[in-house]
This record gives C-alpha cells, structure tokens and sequence, in this order.
C-alpha cells in the first residue's frame, strides 16, 4: 500500500475503513493519519529517512500538532540531519516523544522537535559518534576536520535546546562532560535538559 493511496482514502472520509486496513495502513507507512502520529522505530538510514519525511510533508498540508514517536538506537548522520530538518522547517508544532530509546541519533532529532517529552521507560546515550576510515594521510586528515565540524554542530544543537537553568557552568564544560559515552535514564534525561517533560 503506498504512501499516497492512504491519504487519498483518507480525506474522501471512509468512515467505514475496518480496523484491519487502519493495522495495515500504520504498519506500512509507519504514520496514524486519524491521530497524527508518525513512528521513528528504525534504524536511523536512507529508508527510516525517506518515510518520516514523506509522513511529516504531507501532515503539514493540514493544520494541527504532529506527533513523532520515538523508539531508535540512532544511526546515520546524514540521514538523521534530514530528518532534523524537516522537523524544523515544519509548519506545524511537532511534539517528538520518546517511547524506549532515544540515543545517538535519535536524541538529536528529537532536539528539533517543539515539544521533547520521554515515557517514565525511556533511555538515552548521548555520544560523540563513531567513524573508521581506510584512507591515505591527507584524506585522513581532512576526514578529521570534517568530524570535528560535525561533532561541534552536535554539541551546539544539544546546547541551544537546554534551559539554561540546567545548563552547565559553561560551554566548554558541557562539551568536557559529553565528549564520552553517557547513558541516561528518563530522570536524567530531563535533568540535563535533553527533554521538556516526562509523561
């Protein structure tokens, strides 16, 4: 079934759709059009990408909140900026909720999102990522630059989304405390400032 047949049965208002074909429509298109709800529970790569931006493109033809819910161990940078944008050039308030986990790349695509909330359940790992590469000594190097560029884009996308009552004492300590690998439950999630809210 494809992206675009749903939402065309959708707004002709087929009230008499049964609840076998509204299971099948949320499983193949991973979006709840009666809801609003779109489900990040992959991977974060080129596929998991390309459906979450279609899903948010087309609930933004409609006035009314979107809802992204969050289960993911992260993933692609490249593909998780995508999504990141879409988030923020989107028209309508989207309120991202993690369901389970949220780390690596899923919790800075949950930065983009006007309202971050996490279940009691919900974990995180926030990490500087990861990268290997076989290469000769000048490509090397600038592969170096490159990470580092992003990996100051990262900090600064966590640090301009934190309250500054539960921001560090600066900016250097913040990127101090995160250059490792931090696991983090729902408490500590919302006190370092990652989420807005626990439900």
């Amino acid at each position: 079934m494809s992206l675009t047949k749903v939402p065309t049965r959708h707004l002709k208002g087929k009230s008499a759709k049964s609840l076998a074909d509204l299971v099948e429509t949320i499983q193949d298109t991973n979006i709840d059009l009666e809801r609003r709800v779109i489900y990040l529970f992959d991977d974060i790569n080129s596929d998991s990408a390309k459906i979450t931006i279609q899903n948010l493109d087309f609930l933004n033809k409609t006035d009314g909140d979107i809802n992204l819910h969050i289960n993911t161990p992260g993933g692609s940078w490249t593909d998780g900026m995508a999504i990141f944008s879409a988030i923020r050039l989107s028209k309508n308030k989207v309120v991202g909720t993690i369901f389970g986990d949220c780390s690596s790349m899923g919790s800075i695509i949950l930065q983009a999102c006007n309202m971050r909330l996490a279940t009691s359940e919900a974990e995180m790992i926030v990490h500087p990522g990861q990268s290997s590469a076989d290469l000769d000594s000048v490509s090397f190097v600038n592969r170096g630059k490159h990470e580092e560029r992003i990996l100051e884009k990262m900090y600064k996308i966590y640090w301009e989304r934190i309250p500054d009552d539960k921001k560090l004492k600066s900016y250097i300590k913040f990127k101090q405390k995160f250059a490792h690998d931090i696991y983090l439950d729902a408490q500590e999630i919302l006190a370092y400032g990652l989420v807005d809210k626990i439900i």
